[in-house]
């Protein structure tokens, strides 16, 4: 379960995660022979999509008010619980996306770098 402990630290993770691994798919990209660059290309917007679906929806606000209820302890406590479930919601939709851009990019590296790679 996703722990973040507001919007800002979210925004953050979801930037570094998908800058990595666009880095990584671009060296890909550029150092290895006979790679597919239609698929490499593919994998890349896959990843910024999720990126930039997962900072959307980060945009959701609490939209009960503290006068709605009994205390402001109950407000704090509705509050952060709602946010976790949204957190936590985006958080899997956006690992599933990468998960797919990867399956996507690992297509496109040929099989005799797989190999190598295996034997290292």
């Amino acid at each position: 379960i996703l722990d973040m402990a507001n919007k800002r630290d979210f925004r953050k993770y979801v930037g570094n995660v998908v800058n990595n691994i666009c880095q990584d798919m671009m060296i890909a990209y550029y150092n290895i022979e006979n790679i597919d660059v239609n698929a490499i290309d593919e994998a890349i917007i896959d990843v910024l999509k999720a990126g930039e679906f997962a900072l959307a929806q980060s945009n959701v606000k609490f939209d009960r008010s503290i006068k709605s209820f009994n205390s402001p302890i109950e407000y704090s406590k509705e509050k952060a619980k709602f946010y976790r479930t949204v957190y936590n919601k985006i958080h899997k939709e956006f690992v599933e996306a990468i998960a797919n851009a990867l399956k996507k990019f690992n297509t496109a590296i040929p099989q005799e770098v797989k190999d190598r790679n295996k034997q290292l």
